[in-house]
Formats: C-alpha cells, structure tokens, sequence
C-alpha cells in the first residue's frame, strides 16, 4: 500500500507539471499573438495616415492654414547695378549719334577705342552675370486656402516618389506581421500589384492615375483589419473613411453620380458608429461632429462644384482622424 500511494503521488505530481508547463506555453502563445495585432493595429493606422497625406498631396490639400513661400528681394547693390546699366544704354545712345558727324580717321581710331571698350563690357556682363546667380530670398508664411487653390500645378512629385519608395521597405516589416496575424495572403500579394502600378504612376506624374491607386491601396485596409480585429468601431471608420477617399478621388473627374453614391455609403457606414454604446465618452463630441460634416459633405454635391467640395472633405476627414 505504502508503495502504490508513493507511485500515485509521483504520477500526480508529473501530471501538474506537465499541465503548469502546457498552460504556460498557451499563455505566451496567446500573449505573442496579442503583441502581433496590437503592431498590426499601429502599422495599418501608419498607413492610413501615409495614404490619406499622399492624396492630400496630390490636390494640393494641407491640414495646415498656412504654408511657406519664398520670394526674390532686390538689394541696394542690384538696383545700383540696374541703374547703371541704364545709364550706360543712355550714354551709349548718345556716342552712336555723335559718332555719324564724324571723320573717317575719327572713326578708326575711335574702332579701336571701341574695341577696347567691348572687351571690358563684356567682362563686366560676365562678372554681373555670376553675381545675378546669388539670388537673395526671403520666406514667410501665406495663408493657405483651398477656394484660391489650384490642385492641378505645383504638385510636389519629388516628396511624393520618395514617400512611395519608403513604402516598399515598411511594406516589408508589415507583410510578415500580417501572416502571423492570419490575413489572407491573396490580399496581401493584391497590395504588392498596386503598389508597383502606383510607383509607376508616380514617376510618370500621372496626377489621376496615382489618386486611383492610393484609393485601391486604402480599400485594403479594412480587409486587413476585419481578418483579426473585432474592434467594430475601428472597422466602421475605416470603411467610412474608404467611401469618403473614394469620391475624394473622382474630383477631377466629375463623377457627380458616384461619388455622391460612395458619400451615401460613408453615411450609412458612420451610422453604426452614432449607435454604439461602446463608443469613448471622450470622443462622442467628434462622432457628432463627423456625422454632420458628413451630410454636409454629400449635400455639397449637389453644387458640382471643386473646391466646395474640397472645403468639406478637409473638415471631415479632419474630424474622422481625430475619433
């Protein structure tokens, strides 16, 4: 009897130490996967951001009232320069007329004065040349408004293609967070082909073509989100935020019809954030805000007018940022 008691305590205590060993290997497992969605939250909130200030970019849209200009200043020296430089054409002038009463001797000799003088002007001009070269500019702040915006020139494709370059390499890091995440990896390979269709876009500064594919990449998003979130107030801002960007996207093209259609969407997408209980008491005055600037934002379609538009998607996708 001793002996059976002491086998079965020795077999109990085996059997718990398995089982701390077990339900300590699911805990760090569990603990593991939760790290990997809280990056994966940050990463996709990354891209939103990164999309929405490319499309912002490409309209010539900042979330900023104003913006940095330069312009060239004259100093003393440069207008001293110009008005020497009149001067010499007046008293130019003059020689040319004096030099017709004159003798063929005079002439000559005044050919080889001229000559000498030609020489020293042109060197001179060289010399007035390098010094225009050094601009002086002074930089202030203009107030930025969207009515007397033109979202067609001075787009920065420069900061633009540089900002779709870094993208690969962040792509990277994100890919792998995605499949422990357990995203689907058909959606995943989708935005490796519009990325590449965007960067070509891009470096031909095809203004359209790029706004497209930024739009497909954001549509992306809540895909990425609804395959291991359950975060239902996540998932309706950003599905709303996609039907805004969308119609944001067609205001050049005057697709009145569809974007007015994709604006209805976001409305009755946001409508499900209105009645959630769960919603933060400290963002209730943004989600009341963001609805109306929503209706808003649709009823200004009506006008089919730019930069109307534009007023209201500022204000809205500002609000939507901020819940």
């Amino acid at each position: 009897m001793p002996k059976e008691k002491f086998f079965k305590s020795i077999i109990l205590i085996i059997l718990m130490i398995l089982m701390f060993f077990t339900l300590t290997g699911c805990g760090k497992k569990q603990s593991e996967e939760e790290l990997s969605k809280e990056k994966l939250d940050q990463e996709i909130e990354y891209l939103d951001t990164k999309f929405v200030s490319l499309m912002n970019m490409l309209n010539n849209i900042s979330f900023t009232n104003y913006k940095v200009t330069s312009e060239k200043i004259k100093t003393e020296k440069d207008e001293s320069k110009e008005n020497s430089l009149d001067s010499g054409k007046g008293s130019q002038s003059s020689s040319e007329e004096g030099s017709s009463s004159q003798s063929e001797g005079e002439n000559g000799s005044n050919s080889d004065s001229n000559s000498g003088s030609s020489s020293g002007s042109e060197s001179g001009g060289e010399s007035s040349t390098s010094d225009s070269q050094k601009e002086n500019k002074m930089f202030k702040l203009t107030e930025d408004n969207i009515l007397s915006l033109d979202s067609d020139t001075d787009i920065q494709w420069d900061l633009i293609k540089k900002e779709i370059e870094n993208l690969y390499s962040i792509w990277t890091t994100i890919t792998i967070d995605m499949h422990i995440a357990g995203v689907n990896s058909s959606d995943i390979l989708e935005f490796n082909t519009i990325l590449d269709s965007l960067a070509t876009q891009a470096k031909e500064e095809n203004k359209q073509g790029s706004l497209d594919n930024l739009s497909k990449l954001y549509n992306l998003l809540p895909k990425y989100l609804d395959s291991y979130s359950n975060n239902q107030i996540k998932k309706s801002i950003l599905n709303t935020k996609t039907h805004l960007l969308t119609a944001f996207c067609m205001v050049d093209t005057n697709k009145w019809e569809e974007m007015n259609a994709e604006l209805l969407k976001a409305n009755e997408e946001f409508t499900t954030i209105i009645n959630n209980v769960n919603i933060d008491k400290n963002k209730k005055l943004n989600v009341n805000r963001a609805y109306l600037l929503l209706k808003e934002t649709q009823n200004s379609i009506e006008a089919k007018d730019k930069q109307v538009f534009l007023i209201k998607y500022k204000n809205t996708i500002q609000e939507l940022n901020m819940i």
